[in-house]
């Protein structure tokens, strides 16, 4: 780790009523255990808006944790944000701008609804498409529409963007900067650093099952959680790097419905 960090970021993508295959794709019961475990002791759930703040101050909020959710699924509005509302916390949303208005996913009013509520609304990028293989003009478009887009929803600014496949470069680090965000968020959990400037800040993908114990060690991360999670990023940007993006996502994809069916 280039930096040590002492807040944990967690990634939800998706939620349903009921328990499905897709080990991306949460049950709602689960998200209600999880919150319930984050109010009753007393973790501050931040937004990004504000553990950036806290990084550039250089006076990290401990005792705190920041869900993110990306993709712009609709059930972060019509299933996550009541119980986030109910339980008093805070969450940032990062939207693909292109997914927007399709089916299951969040249209412009819901998108609005989720930032008048407190929630932060940030970018995905515009497509989704893997950032690091683009043309710099191609990121550029990917990243200014994305951003252009969300803020004329929200009518706030959009400093923060989340990476498709946590998959960038020096590029797309460079086209973020001259666009205007101010933070890159990635995949790698327990992990920040900055580069020109431009703070990239790593998050911890949750997949199903996340047991009781499990949760409650992101709440209050021991030395060796946090090492033993980031090596194990770690190691797949190894393998990504052996032997090439686009193999290890195909190998990725097979792995992940072979231990689905």
């Amino acid at each position: 780790m280039k930096r040590s960090f002492s807040s944990t970021i967690i990634i939800y993508h998706e939620i349903s009523n009921n328990t499905v295959d897709d080990r991306y794709v949460f049950c709602i019961d689960d998200i209600r255990s999880h919150l319930k475990l984050i109010k009753t002791k007393k973790i501050l759930s931040l937004t990004c808006n504000e553990l950036v703040q806290s990084i550039l101050r250089n006076k990290m909020i401990t005792n705190s944790i920041a869900i993110t959710v990306d993709d712009g699924h609709r059930s972060g509005y019509s299933l996550l944000l009541p119980e986030l509302l109910k339980y008093g916390l805070n969450a940032t949303f990062f939207i693909t701008t292109d997914w927007i208005g399709n089916i299951d996913f969040m249209n412009r009013y819901e998108i609005r609804y989720l930032s008048d509520h407190g929630m932060s609304i940030q970018s995905h990028a515009k497509t989704h498409n893997f950032l690091d293989v683009m043309s710099y003009n191609a990121i550029k478009n990917e990243l200014l529409n994305s951003k252009l887009s969300l803020e004329d929803i929200v009518g706030k600014e959009v400093n923060f963007l989340s990476i498709p496949g946590g998959r960038f470069s020096r590029e797309v680090i460079a086209c973020a900067k001259e666009v205007g965000y101010s933070a890159i968020f990635t995949s790698t959990p327990f992990e920040f650093y900055f580069c020109d400037n431009l703070a990239i800040i790593g998050r911890l993908g949750l997949k199903r099952p996340v047991s009781h114990a499990f949760y409650n060690f992101l709440l209050a991360p021991s030395i060796f959680f946090v090492w033993k999670e980031y090596l194990k990023s770690k190691g797949k940007v190894i393998l990504k790097k052996t032997v090439g993006g686009d193999i290890y996502y195909n190998l990725w994809k097979y792995w992940t419905k072979r231990k689905q069916s």
